[in-house]
């Protein structure tokens, strides 16, 4: 039984990370913080604008003047998941901007991101 777009996106809980691309082709590397049976809540992990997902993969609302679909959810690497999750954390909870200085780690992951997800694509259905 091949796994399907629908089952991928209904399969997303808290915590989880996942890929969407605004209707401007802007990538956007997003932390699921609550779900329920139709909507996924999400923010944008380097700004913390918060997005609300349909279950198939839409947005609802943005806190912005954008739209963005879902194209991956494909889990990462324990180091890279770790990764992403400090720097939700870092820009979540940061003060001054000596502190949101990106380490190495958060550099060399910004700049490969995109590609882990575009060649990990959700099924189309």
């Amino acid at each position: 039984m091949p796994i399907t777009r629908s089952y991928l996106l209904s399969a997303i809980e808290p915590g989880d990370i996942f890929f969407a691309v605004a209707d401007d082709g802007s990538p956007k590397v997003m932390l699921a913080y609550r779900v329920d049976e139709n909507s996924i809540f999400a923010r944008l992990v380097t700004s913390q604008t918060k997005v609300e997902f349909g279950r198939d993969g839409k947005s609802k609302a943005v806190d912005g003047d954008y739209n963005c679909e879902i194209t991956s959810a494909a889990p990462l690497a324990v180091h890279e998941y770790n990764v992403v999750r400090g720097l939700d954390r870092k820009m979540r909870l940061f003060h001054s901007l000596e502190h949101i200085r990106l380490t190495e780690d958060e550099k060399k992951l910004l700049l490969e991101i995109e590609a882990f997800y575009k060649a990990r694509p959700l099924p189309s259905e």
